[in-house]
């Protein structure tokens, strides 16, 4: 590698610098007799170097760290206003409404459930009792009726007549008292109590074996133990 170091201006006296007026141009201090101006080159002084290059060399810059490279950084954070937390929690809080009137929404259906529930099974059961009183009626229409036939101050269309009536308000009667179990069942379900009162017992499922009569016809006795065992 050549390096170029500038060591002085050699003038040339076959080019010397002239004013505007075609005359030489002087330089010196004013009041003296000037020196006349030349052009000129610059002279330089050439030196050749050697650079040492390669693995060794990269590996041994390294290792004495002739070249330090430093670097420095800063990460600078600032929770100004944390949009998706507030998000977040607006959400939390909508879902914890809606839950909430869910609910309410759940406890009126099952109150009201409950009440109509209680509504029918009163109204069937004033039923039975009309309905038990209509057939009683409808029976002793029934007896005057063979009675009077008897004596002689009726007709046989008359006794079939009162007949009729007395299948009639039997029927109405049954009629009442399947609608007064439904009812029941139904009161029974609202209220959440239908394995309670029908002795159902969810252990004696699971062991397979039945330790409480059931209250439901048809059910095995549990004495004769589970088919099959």
């Amino acid at each position: 590698m050549q390096n170029q170091t500038q060591t002085g201006f050699s003038a040339d006296t076959t080019a010397p610098i002239v004013a505007a007026n075609g005359l030489p141009f002087n330089v010196g201090n004013p009041g003296a007799p000037g020196v006349p101006a030349f052009l000129g080159v610059p002279i330089f002084n050439t030196t050749t170097s050697v650079l040492k290059s390669g693995l060794g060399t990269a590996l041994d810059q390294m290792v004495h760290a002739d070249f330090p490279t430093y670097s420095a950084g800063l990460n600078l954070t600032l929770p100004i206003r944390n949009r998706s937390a507030q998000a977040d929690s607006a959400r939390a809080q909508l879902d914890k409404r809606q839950q909430v009137v869910q609910y309410r929404q759940l406890q009126n259906t099952i109150f009201v459930n409950v009440r109509n529930a209680q509504i029918a099974l009163q109204q069937d059961r004033s039923q039975v009792s009309a309905a038990e009183k209509a057939r009683i009626l409808a029976q002793q229409t029934l007896d005057a009726e063979q009675k009077k036939y008897q004596l002689g101050s009726s007709t046989s269309y008359q006794v079939v007549l009162r007949s009729r009536d007395l299948t009639t308000a039997q029927g109405n009667e049954l009629r009442a008292k399947i609608n007064l179990i439904e009812a029941s069942v139904n009161f029974d379900q609202a209220v959440g109590r239908t394995l309670d009162v029908n002795h159902i017992i969810v252990a004696d499922a699971r062991r397979g074996k039945i330790y409480r009569q059931p209250n439901i016809p048809g059910a095995p006795d549990p004495s004769a133990g589970v088919p099959g065992k």
